[in-house]
């Protein structure tokens, strides 16, 4: 069982990339918009001000805009680029999630040693929800790393923060068979 907790974080970490890419973009876009807000807040009032300590009779000199302090067009390529890069994960997680798996699998296999084959996959990656069929997990070194697991059908849901720590935290784990 802890085999099958290791496979499916590595599993889990490398498919979802594209949402921490999405979370990223909808981050830039909140501190964009909450820079904005503030800006504008900021503006209002130091008009204001000027407006009072000015003389009634005479025409007020327009407030020259100051330069941001990281410049729009760069926010907005950056925050599209994200947005575009997540949408892309999205849809190739949700039309092409059992060919993913067998690619992370197979990087994983690299990592740890451990060799997972699988008939079917299903669930949802974006919600850290996997369940396999047909698994079959095996991995050489003896009595004391080692081990060779058959199910006929396994299930993890991950903590989706918990991958962003480097230890996933696997909230549902079940084996049949």
């Amino acid at each position: 069982m802890e085999a099958l907790v290791i496979i499916f974080g590595e599993i889990l970490i490398a498919c979802l990339m594209p949402v921490f890419a999405l979370a990223g973009a909808l981050l830039g876009a909140v501190i964009e918009l909450l820079g904005a807000a503030f800006g504008g807040v900021f503006a209002l009032w130091a008009e204001r001000r000027r407006n009072k300590r000015q003389n009634i009779g005479e025409p007020a000199e327009p407030a020259k805009p100051r330069k941001p302090l990281i410049p729009r067009k760069l926010l907005h390529w950056v925050a599209g680029s994200l947005g575009a890069l997540a949408l892309v994960g999205v849809l190739a997680s949700l039309l092409f999630m059992e060919p993913i798996l067998r690619f992370v699998m197979d990087k994983a296999a690299a990592r740890t040693g451990a060799v997972v084959t699988f008939e079917a996959a299903e669930g949802n990656l974006l919600m850290g929800r996997v369940a396999l069929s047909g698994v079959t997990a095996k991995r050489e070194g003896g009595a004391r790393v080692g081990f060779d697991i058959r199910a006929d059908w396994a299930k993890a849901d991950v903590v989706l923060l918990s991958l962003l720590s480097g230890a996933p935290e696997i909230e549902l784990g079940a084996a049949r068979g």
